[in-house]
């Protein structure tokens, strides 16, 4: 499982199409995509990187096989970000 660390703060735009993030002890602001934030949400629920394309699958109605490698690498690069946390599973 992943979890948000708790120095985080965020806001969605109005229209939800981007996600403001920020770390209190950092203060450097990320923007993400729709997609990226529909994953960072998915990922603190998920036991597995499977369970998140399983679960972005039905959402968005596409084939995990195309979306596995994309999801893998954005669950990656936001663990490098600092917007999520391992908690014991890669």
């Amino acid at each position: 499982m992943w979890r948000k660390p708790t120095t985080l703060v965020w806001v969605e735009a109005d229209d939800g199409e981007m996600t403001y993030v920020t770390s209190t002890v950092h203060g450097r602001v990320v923007i993400l995509s729709e997609t990226a934030a529909t994953i960072w949400q998915c990922a603190e629920r998920a036991s597995t990187i499977g369970e998140i394309i399983g679960r972005l699958s039905a959402e968005l109605d596409i084939d995990e096989d195309t979306i596995h490698d994309d999801v893998e690498n954005c669950v990656t690069d936001l663990v490098i970000a600092g917007l999520l946390e391992s908690e014991g599973n890669e």
